[in-house]
């Protein structure tokens, strides 16, 4: 199976890939439509799927959907009257340092037709366990304070030069934890370089004791993100830019060269699982 971790550190790769992801792409679909029809919020899904597709997404690694599931009439109705579902799909990166293995994974997912491929975005990972984390049913995360965590620019850069069709994105960057000047010029930068591939994945983050570690705003995130976002935007758009915010502030300045993509610049890609990200 794609993904399965040996001991050695490397990663294992077959082509049953497709079954798996559309195996799981029918059930997944199926939940969703029962949690909107239910009025529960349609991006929590871990708790509402049978334990064995949560053995396939962790073993296969997080698969990305891009889907609207606020619109309920065209999910219900791709789901359940045609009984099929176009849309596209890809990775996340596998928690390796080996670039020979990155490199095949990353190819492989090309090679295979995939839509796109992720990089997960941790600087440091606290010593302490938690039960805050959002996504799993009991708050631990899923990771140990041991697992390497490349830097997600880097990791995408070495990707794209391994690579020459598939999207790369970030599953998601922490957008409180970096100046947002300098992230725009990353993203900015790697979107010219891949002639257009990239995807800005973006999150607010709720992990306090990182957000103290690298003296970032913990409290006003939700601000400082809705703000850096207008920030990217304004950058990727403007020919002489500035901004005046409550947590950010410039004026006068010049930002080159502009992403590749058109009109608006790079995608921005929410993630989350409350309402304000849907909003976001």
């Amino acid at each position: 199976m794609v993904g399965d971790r040996t001991s050695d550190n490397t990663a294992s790769y077959d082509c049953n890939i497709r079954s798996v992801a559309h195996k799981f792409l029918r059930q997944y679909v199926r939940s969703q439509a029962q949690i909107l029809s239910s009025g529960k919020d349609p991006l929590v899904w871990k708790s509402h799927c049978p334990l064995k597709y949560r053995v396939i997404w962790e073993r296969v690694y997080p698969i990305t959907f891009n889907i609207d599931f606020r619109n309920r009439s065209i999910l219900m109705g791709i789901g359940f009257y045609l009984g099929k579902v176009y849309m596209e799909y890809g990775f996340v990166l596998p928690k390796l340092t080996d670039g020979e293995s990155l490199s095949k994974f990353a190819k492989s997912v090309e090679e295979f037709g995939f839509h796109s491929i992720w990089a997960a975005d941790h600087i440091v990972q606290p010593v302490e366990e938690t039960n805050l984390y959002p996504y799993t049913d009991d708050g631990r995360f899923t990771a140990s304070a041991e697992d390497p965590q490349l830097d997600a620019f880097t990791l995408l850069s070495f990707v794209a030069s391994q690579t020459s069709r598939i999207k790369l994105g970030t599953s998601v960057v922490i957008l409180p934890y970096r100046n947002p000047v300098v992230q725009a010029k990353m993203f900015s930068s790697l979107d010219v370089l891949t002639n257009g591939r990239v995807i800005c994945g973006v999150g607010v983050g709720w992990w306090k004791e990182e957000f103290e570690a690298l003296d970032a705003p913990f409290i006003n995130r939700g601000l400082a993100t809705d703000e850096y976002l207008q920030i990217f935007r304004i950058l990727w758009n403007s020919e002489i830019s500035e901004f005046k915010g409550e947590t950010y502030q410039f004026s006068g300045i010049a930002f080159f060269p502009k992403p590749v993509q058109k009109p608006d610049g790079i995608p921005i890609w929410v993630g989350g699982h409350t309402r304000r990200a849907v909003r976001r």
